[in-house]
């Protein structure tokens, strides 16, 4: 096994390509791609391959996030293994770094522009919103006054922020007349997303949300932090209550609806490089998958949003649509 790693050039010269591919990014991004990696390896069962595995997956994006899963796990393994038969040449070992090195190259030499993905097709938040009532934000917000979410739901309809941002914790502040939102973002590394976020409206904005935020939950115009403990759980109450107002309703109301909708307010409003910073982007293309200006439901006056980073215009080509395999 010594021998052939150390004459096996082309696996070394696969492990550091992976190394320089995983180099860039965020310490969170590899310990989710970890317990990825981790999860499919322990999904084998009897004959079957690495790649039986990965094309279980129900969407193109989560085959790709997969795939980086599994390589950022194997690349690390295969690291950590190869320390430990350097120093105790164990069979055991010797095993594990076989099968390692043969899944990593089983996903290498899969070809998938030959192959016909047949992925579940997702179904967007902005096709949610058809059909709600112009205030359904608001319905959904005095639906119980006295609930532990009512800031969050308060929060999430002012910034569209996302559910994991919550997590970490909201300021509210108020100074010069105005209201500010403070947003840690998620989704950031060196090159992606926006580390902050400040989204600010006046509190004379007549925005019904915002009086019914500082007449209620910050009357008395101290400094709040708004948190939730888990994400997963704030989307449950949002399904619940949306389940109970419109029983019609066709499609699921989660957290990222309120997202949408505070997108496609933004675009009504003819918002432009706001929306992406409102939103945590760093880049002008994804907002596009945010909204859509004919579902605002009413323009956004008078807030201001600011980031660190610049928005890059990004040009869409066909591409860009699809996840890589770099």
């Amino acid at each position: 096994m010594k021998y052939t790693i150390n004459n096996d050039r082309d696996a070394l010269a696969a492990l550091d390509d992976l190394e320089v591919h995983f180099c860039k990014a965020s310490n969170n991004t590899l310990s989710e791609y970890y317990k990825i990696g981790q999860r499919l390896i322990s999904r084998k069962t009897g004959s079957e391959t690495v790649i039986d595995v990965l094309l279980k997956a129900k969407s193109k994006n989560t085959f790709y996030t997969w795939i980086n899963g599994f390589r950022f796990y194997v690349w690390r393994a295969i690291r950590e293994n190869l320390v430990l038969y350097e120093a105790f040449s164990e069979q055991d070992i010797h095993d594990k770094l076989c099968e390692l090195f043969n899944d990593l190259q089983e996903v290498a030499n899969f070809n998938t522009s030959s192959y016909e993905f047949n992925f579940n097709k997702k179904k967007s938040k902005k096709l949610a919103l058809k059909g709600l009532p112009t205030n359904w934000r608001e319905q959904i917000i005095s639906y119980n006054p006295n609930s532990k979410y009512q800031l969050a739901l308060i929060t999430i309809a002012l910034t569209g922020c996302r559910p994991c941002e919550l997590e970490k914790g909201i300021k509210i502040s108020i100074s010069d007349n105005r209201i500010h939102f403070f947003i840690e973002g998620a989704k950031v590394d060196e090159n992606k997303g926006q580390p902050h976020r400040t989204i600010s409206y006046s509190l004379i904005s007549g925005n019904p949300i915002i009086e019914y935020l500082i007449n209620g939950p910050l009357s008395a115009k101290e400094d709040i932090t708004v948190s939730i403990e888990k994400a997963v759980n704030f989307s449950v109450e949002v399904r619940r209550i949306s389940k109970i107002l419109w029983p019609h309703h066709k499609e699921s109301i989660t957290c990222y609806c309120f997202r949408h909708q505070f997108s496609s307010d933004m675009k009504k409003s003819k918002m432009g490089d706001d929306i992406s910073r409102a939103l945590g982007h760093a880049t002008d293309k994804t907002r596009k998958g945010y909204g859509h200006a004919s579902q605002g439901r009413g323009p956004v006056t008078d807030v201001v949003v600011t980031a660190p980073r610049p928005i890059k215009s990004v040009t869409l080509n066909s591409s860009e649509n699809s996840p890589s395999f770099t």
